[in-house]
């Protein structure tokens, strides 16, 4: 009888350990902060409680990327105490669809790691399409003139004005469309290209906007001309 009265609070014992809902979250575990201009930070907070009978220790919060930080107050949550980590992510240089995680790990081996997900799909104020341009292999005919056409797009909620374009190259001539991109309008960019003499160059076309978030836009531009035949 003493025998199964011992087997039994050794089981109720193991249970309480092993048990994997000993932490909970506090809300979701995902947030979605869906179409978002680049260079915004986002910033949040995601918590969890101890629903177990002993104290956890977290050992270590680190984040899928660079761009992702954190801030955790304590280490050490007793029984019924609620964690709060906060977060701030940047956007600027990303592109399109996001996902970044951010992992909390603990000292505890029955805790298995809690991972919050961040999604985002980052919106850049000036689309440019395409990013660069490349005119291929020509041949040498000071008669002739190619041609490449670049969209630049506002994706943004204010007109923005293109207040100037700066080209090295004596050969090649920008044409714009129009000056002044009105909120999520495009307007076109047509470069023309006299392969006058043979030559390789690789170089920049630098635009100047008045946006506060890209006031530089720079199209590099790369063709190689060849000998007459």
């Amino acid at each position: 009888m003493r025998f199964k009265i011992w087997i039994g609070i050794l089981s109720i014992g193991l249970a309480e350990i092993l048990s994997p809902q000993s932490i909970e979250w506090v809300g979701p575990n995902t947030m979605d902060f869906g179409r978002i201009e680049e260079g915004k930070l986002l910033q949040g907070k995601f918590r969890f409680v101890n629903k177990s009978k002993n104290p956890v220790h977290i050992r270590e919060v680190y984040a899928s990327c660079g761009c992702t930080t954190t801030q955790l107050l304590k280490t050490v949550y007793d029984p019924g105490d609620t964690a709060t980590i906060s977060y701030t992510v940047k956007t600027k240089g990303f592109r399109g669809p996001i996902r970044k995680t951010i992992d909390v790990d603990f000292e505890e081996e029955n805790i298995q790691d809690l991972v919050y997900v961040i999604q985002a799909v980052v919106i850049s104020e000036i689309e440019v399409n395409p990013t660069f341009v490349n005119f291929r292999s020509l041949r040498a005919n000071p008669d002739t003139s190619v041609t490449q056409k670049i969209s630049i797009r506002n994706n943004g909620k204010k007109k923005i004005r293109i207040t100037g374009v700066r080209n090295s190259y004596d050969l090649l001539q920008i044409e714009m469309s129009d000056s002044v991109i009105p909120p999520e309008k495009e307007i076109w960019i047509t470069l023309h290209l006299r392969p006058a003499r043979e030559e390789t160059k690789d170089i920049d076309i630098e635009l100047e906007t008045d946006s506060p978030s890209r006031p530089k836009i720079m199209i590099p531009v790369f063709f190689r001309i060849q000998g007459q035949k």
